[in-house]
């Protein structure tokens, strides 16, 4: 009898933990099931973002982020340029990265449809704001396991037959990105 009462308020406490938010809302792979927002500037992200390089191909992953999360990218623009024979406009954010007994400057970048030079220039602070995806691919024998922004994301054929142009990804339409 003691058994059963003591096997009940375990149930019931346990019971109550998950009603109240009390455990952690993890789905089977670790990641959170609920979406969450995250702003970073470009410090941040670059640091958060993983490459791992595999016998049979590569990963890119966040720490923070998830499928289905929203990144909020707000820095000021370090460099823009627009390629009228793709009608792009690339914008790039500077930071530093340790790397061994030295530092040296990266950057993130962002391809955005048409011609936004006159619209932003260096200097300026914009906010970026796309959801994340996990996709996986396989070209060529090699497996490529990668977070990436969804509003980048076509097709796996598109990737496919895209990716040895080095653009295998769609711009970011204008609505993505306003300034600060």
């Amino acid at each position: 009898m003691k058994k059963s009462i003591i096997i009940i308020g375990i149930v019931v406490l346990a019971l109550a933990l998950v009603l109240t938010g009390c455990t952690d809302n993890k789905n089977d792979n670790g990641s959170s099931s609920q979406p969450k927002t995250v702003t970073m500037n470009a410090q941040e992200f670059g640091e958060d973002m993983k490459v791992e390089w595999l016998q049979t191909g590569m990963k890119t992953y966040f720490n923070s982020l998830d499928e289905g999360d929203t990144l909020i990218f707000q820095d000021e623009i370090d460099e823009i340029s627009y390629d009228q024979t793709t009608d792009i406009t690339t914008i790039e954010f500077e930071y530093s990265q340790e790397e061994g007994e030295g530092t040296y400057t990266s950057s993130s970048q962002f391809m955005f449809d048409g011609n936004l030079t006159g619209d932003y220039s260096v200097g300026d602070e914009v906010k970026i704001t796309v959801t994340i995806k996990h996709v996986t691919v396989t070209i060529q024998g090699m497996n490529l396991d990668m977070e990436i922004y969804e509003e980048y994301w076509v097709s796996e054929q598109y990737f496919t037959d895209n990716y040895m142009t080095g653009n295998p990804y769609q711009a970011l339409s204008t609505e993505k990105i306003t300034k600060v």
